[in-house]
C-alpha cells in the first residue's frame, strides 16, 4: 500500500467563474478508510476501503500525477449492547464512528489536504460532512449558525434523507442528510444514543442530488417541501448529465465561493457498471456519465472533500467485483484530476531516438 506523498502536478485552483479560494484544491489528496458497516445490514461494506486500495488506487493516482497520502483507516468497532433505539439500528455505533470520522476530516483539511473518505456505508457522511464543515468554520473563524460553510453534491440512486421516524428499515445509511440539514432538525428525536453530538451544518439550498431513482414517499415530500435541487435519472436522460451537473453546482454555489463536498455513492452507477454494492438500482448512470460529473466538479475548482461509499467486495462475481473496484478508482481519480484523454508528458520530456541517429545529429 502506498503511503507517501507523490509530487507531480496538482488540481487547478481556478473555478469556472475564475474565482480562487485558499480553502479549495490544496496540495494533496488525504485518503482514508471509514470502516463502517452498521449503517446497513451487509457486513462486507466494511472491507470496501482496502479493496479499493488493493485494486490499485494509489498506483493510478501516481501514474496520472496526482499527489496522495494515505491516512490509514478509522476503525469503527461495534458498541456493546447497541440495541435498536425505537426502530433505528446501531445508532450508538454509527454515532461514535461518525464522530471519529469528523475528527479525521478536520485533521486532513488542517494539513492543507483534500480529504477523500473511502466507505463504508453512506451513514459515514454524517461524520465526513460535519467534520468538513467544522474545519472550514475553524479556518474561516466562523461561528456555528444557520449559514452553510460548505455546499454538497450528492450523487446517488437514493436521497438518504429519511428521518429516524420515517425510515422503513431502521438503517441509518438511508438517513444521513436529515441529520445534516437545519430544516429537518425538528424531525430528529432528542436523546438518540450516540448522536447527541450531531448538529446540522447545511441549509437545504446548499445540497443538490444527481442520479436519483429510488425515492421513498417521505423523501419525495421533503425534497419538494424544502425546494432541494435534484436531478433524477429521467432528468439526466432529458437534459444530459453535463447540464445536470452545471445546474446543480450553480444552484448550491452560485458565486463559486463555497468549498464543495462531493458525496458519491457507487450505486449511483448502473449495476452493469458497479454491481458490488448493497442496494443496486437498475437504470443508473453509465460510467461515462459518472465520470463527466466528477470531471466537471474538478474543473470547477471548488472540490474541497470527497466521499466514495457503499463498495462491498463480498457481493457479486469476481468479474463484477473487479469492475466495481475499477469504476470506484476511476471516479476518485477523475474527481482529483485524472484526464480521460491520457496523461501529458512531464516538463522537459524528450522523445527518445535510436542511438545511431543521435550520434549522426
Amino acid at each position: 500500500m502506498a503511503a507517501g506523498l507523490r509530487t507531480i502536478f496538482h488540481i487547478s485552483k481556478r473555478g469556472i467563474h475564475g474565482l480562487r479560494s485558499e480553502y479549495t484544491n490544496p496540495k494533496f489528496a488525504g485518503i482514508f478508510g471509514a470502516l463502517m458497516n452498521r449503517g446497513q445490514g451487509k457486513e462486507g461494506v466494511r472491507d470496501g476501503p482496502n479493496a479499493i486500495r488493493e485494486a490499485g488506487l494509489f498506483q493510478q493516482l501516481s501514474d496520472c500525477g496526482i499527489t496522495a497520502k494515505d491516512y490509514g483507516d478509522v476503525a469503527i468497532e461495534a458498541v456493546a449492547s447497541d440495541d435498536p433505539w425505537k426502530k433505528v439500528k446501531y445508532c450508538r455505533t454509527v454515532g461514535n464512528g461518525c464522530k471519529m470520522i469528523a475528527g479525521k476530516m478536520d485533521m486532513i483539511i488542517k494539513d492543507q489536504g483534500v480529504p477523500v473518505m473511502l466507505g463504508g456505508d453512506h451513514a459515514t457522511a454524517i461524520g465526513s460532512i460535519l467534520g468538513h464543515a467544522q474545519a472550514i468554520r475553524d479556518v474561516r473563524k466562523q461561528h456555528v449558525g444557520t449559514t452553510s460553510p460548505i455546499c454538497v453534491l450528492w450523487v446517488d440512486a437514493h436521497a438518504d434523507i429519511n428521518t429516524p421516524l420515517t425510515t422503513y428499515t431502521g438503517n441509518l445509511h438511508g438517513c444521513p442528510v436529515s441529520f445534516l440539514l437545519h430544516e429537518t432538525m425538528n424531525c430528529i428525536p432528542h436523546g438518540m444514543p450516540g448522536m447527541e453530538w450531531v448538529r446540522p451544518c447545511l441549509t437545504a439550498d446548499r445540497i443538490a442530488y444527481i442520479g436519483l431513482r429510488a425515492l421513498d414517499p417521505d423523501e419525495y415530500y421533503l425534497l419538494e417541501k424544502l425546494n432541494v435541487t435534484y436531478f433524477h435519472m429521467r432528468d439526466v436522460d432529458k437534459l444530459g448529465v453535463q447540464q445536470c451537473v452545471e445546474r446543480a453546482l450553480h444552484a448550491i454555489n452560485p458565486r463559486g465561493d463555497l468549498p464543495l463536498h462531493l458525496s458519491y455513492d457507487i450505486d449511483a452507477l448502473d449495476p452493469n457498471e458497479a454491481a458490488s454494492t448493497g442496494t443496486p438500482v437498475m437504470g443508473g448512470l453509465t460510467l461515462r456519465e459518472g465520470l463527466q460529473i466528477v470531471e466537471h466538479v474538478h474543473q470547477s475548482g471548488q472540490l474541497s472533500a470527497m466521499d466514495l461509499v457503499e463498495v462491498n467486495p463480498e457481493l457479486g462475481t469476481p468479474y463484477q467485483r473487479a469492475k466495481t473496484m475499477e469504476a470506484a478508482i476511476a471516479i476518485i481519480s477523475g474527481a482529483l484530476g485524472k484526464p480521460r484523454q491520457g496523461v501529458p508528458p512531464k516538463p522537459g520530456f524528450v522523445l527518445p531516438i535510436p542511438e545511431a541517429l543521435a550520434k549522426d545529429s
